[in-house]
């Protein structure tokens, strides 16, 4: 994925709960 650094702002407890601030590691 790489609409990560858009959607990782909105669920970023949901994506990946290591690196809520980066939104890159889907």
């Amino acid at each position: 994925m790489k609409g990560t650094s858009s959607m990782g702002k909105h669920s970023k407890g949901k994506t990946h709960i290591r690196c809520p601030r980066c939104g890159r590691h889907s």
